[in-house]
């Protein structure tokens, strides 16, 4: 949670090269959980990851 700033910007980036949908986020200190829409046939979700 301490560079929360940090990966709104990245993940800014990444949804810019690559779409998807934001379902669901929850940030917690050591982990975080999210749900994500791709686009249709489109099952890259490990290059949005990275």
């Amino acid at each position: 949670t301490r560079e929360i700033d940090l990966l709104r910007r990245v993940v800014a980036q990444t949804r810019r090269r690559h779409p998807f949908r934001i379902d669901a986020w929850v940030v917690l200190p050591e982990h975080m959980h999210c749900l994500w829409t791709l686009p249709p046939d489109d099952a890259d979700f490990a290059t949005r990851w990275k």
